[in-house]
């Protein structure tokens, strides 16, 4: 039998990262947002207002999933939604759950969801549920839930070798980073290299600047703007170098960065997060280089899986991705603001959607 401890303080919050590792070791994080350091960093730097509600599933006293979840407040409105750590800068959330304990795990979740627990939250709101989730075929259809189509994340299955990736690739594609590169060689020296612990700090510094400047051509701040969602990301990647899961693949031209990618390799997967160029080059293609870069360097770690994640920018699909859709589960409470909650959810996403379909751009 399962059974479930709930996590409210902080300091009981550090204490699982032992037992959050283990389960890590042992698959039970089924994407690098699950990941300790990622989890960890966002409470540091994203988390101000967050009431924890963290949940820890054992069997026989061996933990076997950790819920992170926590209460917070959006847009200054008094709702109280329950929802994942690192919720909005995550492309996939979720339980860690050892494996074989799905189902198990899922049933002591949905059983928490409709239980009395849920008098400190209106409503339950679970973003980025990965299509193969285990969660919502077990939860089923309560009264007063929905599962809602929530983001299309295009990612490409990699072959076993670099020739059958590049073969994959098309003629005009291997025609196009040839003469690209072709042209960077000749005029330039050319260096693609991976951020380590010496130049970590000003790698994301310059992927920081790069990135906004591609933006500012555009009219628009970027996804990086601010100073916590930095300092967030500036954690997150000195846990995840100690890790050994971050890539952050840079591209310098005559010693100077001028394009880079914000990825990670974690349990068989290349993940693309990120990426900044020099937008007065480019004519020269950096972009498609450094990304062609980064998909070779995956399939040689022998990952199975390149992610480029949320959005459905034209210019992934240039490399052959396919797409996976995730969901989000709303779940009414008891309080108040529960009944009308749902369908403020549902009008919320469906704004959300429509953001979502004007904001495409690419490389």
């Amino acid at each position: 039998m399962i059974t479930l401890q709930e996590i409210t303080h902080r300091s009981e919050f550090n204490a699982l990262e032992p037992e959050w590792r283990r389960l890590e070791e042992a698959g039970a994080a089924p994407t690098v947002f699950q990941s300790w350091p990622w989890q960890q960093a966002w409470l540091d730097h994203l988390g101000r207002g967050t009431s924890l509600r963290t949940l820890v599933f054992t069997r026989w006293r061996e933990v076997v999933g950790i819920a992170p979840l926590g209460v917070r407040r959006a847009h200054g409105l008094p709702l109280r939604r329950l929802q994942w750590i690192g919720t909005g800068v995550s492309d996939y959330l979720g339980p860690l759950v050892r494996p074989s304990e799905d189902e198990g795990v899922a049933r002591a979740l949905a059983a928490y969801l409709s239980s009395r627990s849920n008098r400190f939250w209106d409503v339950a709101d679970l973003h980025q549920l990965r299509e193969d989730s285990p969660l919502p075929p077990v939860f089923g259809a309560p009264r007063h839930a929905a599962l809602l189509p929530q983001a299309v994340a295009p990612y490409r299955p990699l072959p076993p070798t670099v020739e059958e990736l590049h073969a994959q690739f098309g003629k005009k594609l291997r025609s196009n980073l040839r003469y690209a590169r072709r042209v960077l060689e000749r005029e330039h020296a050319v260096e693609f290299a991976l951020a380590g612990p010496d130049d970590l700090e000003t790698e994301m510094t310059n992927f920081f600047t790069l990135h906004a400047r591609r933006w500012r051509s555009r009219w628009q701040p970027g996804v990086l703007f601010g100073g916590a969602v930095q300092s967030f990301h500036r954690q997150a990647a000195r846990g995840l170098l100690e890790q050994e899961a971050l890539r952050l693949h840079v591209l310098r031209l005559d010693g100077t960065t001028v394009a880079s990618l914000y990825c990670f390799s974690f349990a068989g997967v290349g993940y693309y997060y990120l990426g900044g160029f020099d937008p007065d080059l480019s004519r020269y293609s950096i972009g498609t280089l450094l990304t062609a870069h980064a998909m070779e360097s995956a399939v040689r770690e022998g990952c199975w899986e390149f992610d480029f994640l949320r959005g459905q920018e034209p210019y992934k699909y240039r490399w052959g991705c396919v797409n996976r859709t995730n969901h989000r589960w709303i779940q009414a409470g008891r309080g108040a603001l529960a009944a009308p909650s749902l369908q403020f959810l549902r009008w919320e996403q469906r704004l959300a959607d429509r953001f979502e379909a004007h904001a495409h751009g690419g490389h």
